[in-house]
């Protein structure tokens, strides 16, 4: 069975917790956390209720009434009021030249063999060519979905193209930008 917490306040834990569930100035986070505290006090100013009972009073889980229970025990008021700050955030592993050296290999002519490179072609060359230790599939895809998408932002929101068409390689002109393409803003627009 999981430890139980036994939250006991002193009168200025009360006061103080009081005043921020009376003002509406107070964060929701910190609301409930501070309800959740003056609801489940054993102390001599309070009258406990049951988890569940302050769990369904609050609209949160009984987990987190316990977690609240706990960091208010093991670190005091102001740790069980606020919510604890993230991690260190993950380095990045794939930068801004891992991105520039894997377009220009996707630009670059298809191996022998093939007619043009496909995104696990190109997982396998960036291990092979020891650009990287290991990448997924799914981080080159994604990568290169980014470039696309920001390279055709840049040509339509260049000032000097507004007045122009888009044209493929072969010379004819797009009539209008392929779904893939178009700005989520502009769907529902004709032309």
């Amino acid at each position: 069975m999981a430890k139980r917490y036994k939250v006991t306040l002193t009168q200025s834990e009360r006061t103080e917790l009081t005043e921020l569930t009376r003002y509406g100035k107070t964060p929701t986070a910190k609301f409930l956390h501070a309800r959740a505290l003056l609801l489940c006090d054993a102390g001599d100013y309070g009258d406990p209720w049951k988890v569940a009972d302050v769990a369904a009073a609050l609209g949160i889980s009984s987990r987190t009434v316990e977690h609240i229970k706990q960091r208010f025990v093991e670190e005091g008021l102001q740790s069980a009021l606020v919510r604890k700050a993230h991690r260190k955030p993950r380095d990045v592993t794939f930068d801004g030249s891992f991105d520039a050296r894997l377009t220009a290999l996707a630009c670059s002519p298809a191996p022998e063999g093939y007619q043009r490179w496909t995104v696990r072609l190109l997982a396998d060359k960036l291990v092979e060519l020891k650009i990287v230790d290991a990448v997924s599939v799914m981080t080159v895809q994604r990568s290169l979905k980014k470039r696309v998408a920001a390279s055709f932002e840049q040509i339509l929101e260049d000032p000097a193209r507004r007045g122009r068409r888009l044209c493929r390689r072969d010379g004819r002109c797009l009539e209008r930008l392929p779904a893939a393409l178009r700005s989520p803003l502009s769907r529902g627009l004709h032309g």
